[in-house]
């Protein structure tokens, strides 16, 4: 399951996750949805003005400039109606996600729409010499967590699995430093409903 030269991190993290890719934004002059255009508007102001010329072909060239103006506005749109074509056109597949800075989420089937989420880093401190940032990111209000031994990313485990004796003998954490791993890891302890 480690990550391919297809960016992905795996066949299927858990329920929720069909896939991660890894991306890197690309810069809004070299994205798919501004340099090709940019190269269209040269070529139609050089054929107008250079071979056509602008006072015989007026109509034809404010029309001609409108029709890829419209496609350039329908290929935007189609970049804010999908995640894919967005990933496609404005982002670059990073091999790891040391690299990355975007994730591509697919979930599974009957679980809600692809989405491009940003992904976090958070260096603990925790005595090392050089402390090694953890990255995250939150997809549906889960938080995901790079496995750098799995080479993907899963869910972060509660404990959930230990005898009712050692949940009976917990005193709970003691230190504030515990108290701030535990934030970092779970989160708060809050639910949120939106309607």
């Amino acid at each position: 399951m480690a990550v391919g030269s297809s960016g992905r991190t795996g066949d299927r993290v858990d329920d929720l996750v069909q896939y991660v890719t890894l991306h890197t934004p690309s810069h809004v002059l070299l994205s798919g949805s501004v340099l090709p255009f940019m190269g269209l508007y040269a070529v139609w102001a050089y054929l107008w003005v250079a071979v056509y010329g602008i006072e015989e072909y007026w109509e034809a060239g404010l029309l001609t400039l409108a029709g890829i103006g419209f496609v350039q506005v329908f290929v935007c749109l189609c970049c804010f109606w999908s995640v894919h074509v967005q990933t496609f056109l404005n982002c670059r597949k990073a091999k790891s996600p040391e690299k990355a800075r975007l994730a591509k989420v697919v979930p599974t089937e009957n679980n809600g729409s692809s989405e491009l989420v940003k992904l976090q880093r958070t260096v603990v401190d925790d005595g090392a010499s050089s402390p090694e940032p953890i990255v995250w990111f939150l997809f549906q209000k889960t938080k995901y967590v790079w496995d750098a031994d799995k080479k993907q990313f899963r869910g972060v485990e509660f404990p959930i699995h230990r005898t009712y004796e050692e949940y009976f003998e917990s005193k709970g954490h003691q230190e504030d430093t515990d108290v701030q791993l535990a934030e970092r890891t779970y989160g708060n302890n809050n639910m949120e409903m939106v309607v």
